[in-house]
């Protein structure tokens, strides 16, 4: 058997998404105009990972549901938010090359889930210095949430088709 026959054997009697991403990703972790805050991440397995300094990158191990993102600094109140995975897109290529097998072993490893890649956790601070640092701060924040809202909808929405398909 060739090189590309046995490689193409191999891809679909494994899973492609562990392979491809070996049941781990990189997640970019910030705090929106707040940096130098130290965040803990933990699945519902009770894995943890950690951000020493935001903005910072962690890896984290898929498959593990919900990760709950807590982060805390001097001077801003501690947040905690609930980070949820969803189906990785790699995985399609066992659908598509018929590795049924190789859907399973990304299901068990994890593969076939993914976390977004960028999360931003918003602090506020324990005080204001003065109503204008407030106002600033909730109309970064209001700005934040809008351009969230729009990309929600954005997702949330079929694609257009043209015409000339």
């Amino acid at each position: 058997m060739n090189r590309i026959g046995f490689s193409l054997f191999f891809l679909l009697l494994t899973g492609c998404a562990t392979i491809v991403n070996q049941g781990v990703q990189q997640l970019a972790l910030d705090t929106g105009r707040v940096t130098g805050a130290k965040c803990e991440l933990t699945d519902s397995k009770g894995e943890r990972a950690y951000v020493m300094a935001t903005p910072g990158m962690v890896m984290v191990k898929r498959g593990g549901g919900p990760m709950t993102v807590v982060c805390s600094k001097r001077g801003f109140t501690k947040v905690e938010t609930v980070v949820e995975e969803g189906f990785s897109g790699v995985v399609l290529g066992n659908v598509l090359l018929g590795g049924g097998v190789g859907l399973i072993v990304d299901a068990v490893s994890g593969s076939a889930q993914e976390y977004p890649g960028q999360v931003t956790v918003w602090m506020e601070p324990e005080r204001f210095k003065n109503a204008r640092e407030e106002k600033e701060w909730l109309e970064a924040r209001e700005e934040y949430l809008a351009k969230i809202r729009k990309l929600e909808e954005q997702q949330a929405k079929p694609p257009e088709r043209s015409i000339a398909e």
